[in-house]
């Protein structure tokens, strides 16, 4: 690097004295020094500011587990209706179009009432496996981790709201009505 900046500087210099363009190549060398010169070291570290947001881990609250700040986790129970975006069961492979929206929403209801107020993942996933019109059925239900974004709004939202280790009252989303469990 310094033979290729002192070969730059001697050519500036005699082309600055047998021209009349001296300011022109002045600019010329100038941009070329910026163009090689390297970025501090403090900017090539990959610990940024930035960068660890994201990395910081928090204590949910209601439980102490610790949990990534954008990341989720839960499982869920899809009951699809006439009205979802796609209504057809993954469970079945039947149609669902004959499934009314206050019909799907008295079936959750029923099975919040056989859950409990004290609904262990367990049984969550048990009923979800028993009923779910969701392909994620076949897991009990799980989702797995997922991130803002990832999944429709309202669900993303309804899960957002219920704490870790517990079921979310009935959430509506574009998919059919849910009951979600939230286990991170």
């Amino acid at each position: 690097f310094f033979f290729v900046f002192l070969f730059l500087f001697f050519c500036f210099f005699f082309i600055m004295f047998y021209s009349y363009s001296f300011i022109f190549l002045f600019f010329i060398f100038f941009f070329f020094f910026l163009m090689i010169r390297r970025p501090p070291r403090s900017t090539l570290s990959s610990s940024s500011a930035a960068s660890d947001v994201y990395k910081r881990q928090v204590s949910t609250q209601s439980t102490g587990n610790t949990v990534g700040i954008m990341s989720m986790a839960c499982r869920h129970l899809l009951i699809k209706y006439s009205g979802s975006r796609n209504p057809v069961s993954r469970r079945t492979g039947q149609s669902t179009s004959n499934v009314s929206a206050e019909a799907a929403e008295a079936e959750l209801n029923e099975i919040i009432r056989k859950l409990g107020p004290e609904c262990t993942e367990e049984a969550f996933a048990q009923a979800a496996l028993a009923r779910s019109d969701c392909g994620s059925f076949a897991n009990g239900g799980d989702l797995g981790t997922f991130n803002p974004g990832e999944m429709q709004s309202q669900f993303e939202e309804g899960t957002k709201e219920t704490p870790v280790g517990a079921m979310s009252p009935i959430v509506l989303s574009d998919s059919g009505y849910h009951i979600i469990f939230r286990t991170a």
